[in-house]
């Protein structure tokens, strides 16, 4: 894809300022927030629910032609989707006005 790993990153601007991070760490901070969101929601979700949820995420990866073969990766996947989580563009955006945060 042209402007970017992501179809978000097109409207990226290319010019960092020095000392600023590049783009593909900021797509890893990025992906490392989605994952660690998806994380909280596990570990709130009671244990006998797990399976369950599992289940709707092995039949959303089928219907999605995820090749994914790691459990934990599929489950982490399915709650990354249902999470109201900013796109890349908001979440930069956020990353600018608030950097201390």
């Amino acid at each position: 894809m042209e402007g970017g790993l992501y179809p978000a990153d097109e409207g990226f601007e290319s010019g960092l300022e020095p000392g600023d991070v590049s783009r593909l760490e900021l797509r890893r901070l990025y992906d490392d927030y989605r994952s660690r969101q998806a994380r909280a929601l596990l570990s709130l979700i009671p244990r006998t629910a797990v399976r369950p949820l599992y289940r709707r995420a092995l039949q959303a990866a089928d219907t999605g032609g995820s090749t994914q073969k790691d459990p934990m990766a599929i489950l982490l996947a399915f709650c990354e989707a249902l999470l109201p989580l900013p796109s890349f563009d908001v979440w930069l955006a956020d990353r600018r006005q608030n950097p201390e945060a």
